[in-house]
């Protein structure tokens, strides 16, 4: 399975699990915050586990580009600002 990599402006080659580790905790969120708070935020989330946003935060896997939008809105991010 390939893993999808983002490179942002600060980090080359930063992997989205490590964008969204960053980001829960800049929030002070637990991963169990981040999973209520992304389902109450957008239906879609809904079957997003803890295991889930473990999976995601450690690179094991990567959302689906759509669900990656969303969390750049969740936190507030332009996506233009962060991906280089």
């Amino acid at each position: 399975m390939k893993i999808q990599k983002i490179q942002f402006h600060n980090e080359k080659h930063m992997q989205f699990g490590t964008y969204l580790k960053n980001r829960r905790r800049e929030h002070k969120m637990t991963q169990g915050e981040l999973v209520y708070g992304l389902i109450k935020f957008d239906k879609s989330f809904e079957l997003t586990t803890l295991i889930t946003i473990s999976g995601w935060e450690r690179g094991c896997h990567t959302p689906p580009i759509k669900k990656i939008r969303r969390i750049f809105d969740f936190f507030n991010d332009n996506p233009s600002e962060i991906i280089a």
